[in-house]
Order: structure tokens, then C-alpha cells, then sequence
């Protein structure tokens, strides 16, 4: 079983920060983007062939295309099911905005971020998504 994750920061440390992340699972595919637009039009892409994301990882600002917030909108505009992590250092938006503005499964996570917390999430998302939405813990990963 092979899960694809979507990962959007504009701090090229960061990506290579979520593939050390994953490295080591063979399940795990990551899908590397700098810009938020970049990221929208990979996923219209592989929404279109059947071979959807099944999360996503968006950092909130990414000067100077668009940011993480309508990321997420244009994203769930093409798949209104994926489940999307905000992970930021900071943010202008508040939680009551995104939460507004975003509808479906949302997790935010603060830079600097454990990469144990990350993964379980990326996980849970995962295997949550493939049970039907199950909630699944799995303990034993940290």
C-alpha cells in the first residue's frame, strides 16, 4: 500500500526537513512543492488520473506567490475530502478564518515541529482516509 503526500513550503530546507521525515517508510511518496499555484496544478493533475494525495502539508506563508490559506481553498476546490496540515512558524490568518474557510479534516501544526508528530499525523490521515474515516492511533510509532 503506497500513500501520496503532498508537501508545499517555500523553504527548500523544509522539504528536505519532510523527506528525512519519510525516508525511511516505504509507503510513503512525497510530492515536493515550492509555490502554492505549483501545488494546486499538481494535484488537478493527478486528481485527473485517478492518483489523488492522500494528505496534505501546507506551510501558511509562501512569498511571493499565494498563500498557504488559499492553497488550501483551491485545493479542496478539486478534492474536498483531503485532509490538510498547516504547519507554520507563523501566520497572519487565525483559526477561526481557517476554520471558516476551510471545510473537511484540518490539522496546523507550529514551526519548529517535532518530525515524530508529523509523521503519525501524516499516518493517521492516511489510514484514516483508507478505513473510511476510522480514527486509528498508532501507538508504538513515537
Amino acid at each position: 500500500m503506497s500513500f501520496n503526500v503532498l508537501v508545499c513550503d517555500d523553504d527548500q530546507f523544509t522539504l528536505v526537513m519532510y523527506k528525512n521525515i519519510f525516508s525511511k517508510s516505504n509507503s510513503i511518496k512525497l510530492d515536493p512543492y515550492l509555490q502554492g499555484k505549483e501545488a494546486v496544478a499538481g494535484v488537478k493533475s493527478k486528481y485527473e488520473t485517478a492518483q489523488q494525495h492522500d494528505v496534505a502539508l501546507i506551510d501558511m506563508r509562501m512569498p511571493p506567490g499565494i498563500d498557504g490559506l488559499e492553497t488550501a481553498i483551491e485545493l479542496r476546490k478539486i478534492n474536498p475530502t483531503l485532509p490538510i496540515a498547516f504547519i507554520s512558524g507563523y501566520s497572519d490568518n487565525i483559526a477561526d478564518k481557517i476554520t471558516t474557510a476551510i471545510k473537511g479534516p484540518t490539522l496546523w501544526f507550529s514551526k519548529p515541529f517535532k518530525s515524530a508528530e508529523i509523521y503519525q499525523a501524516v499516518y493517521e490521515c492516511c489510514l484514516s482516509k483508507q478505513w473510511g474515516d476510522t480514527p486509528i492511533r498508532l501507538y508504538g510509532v513515537l
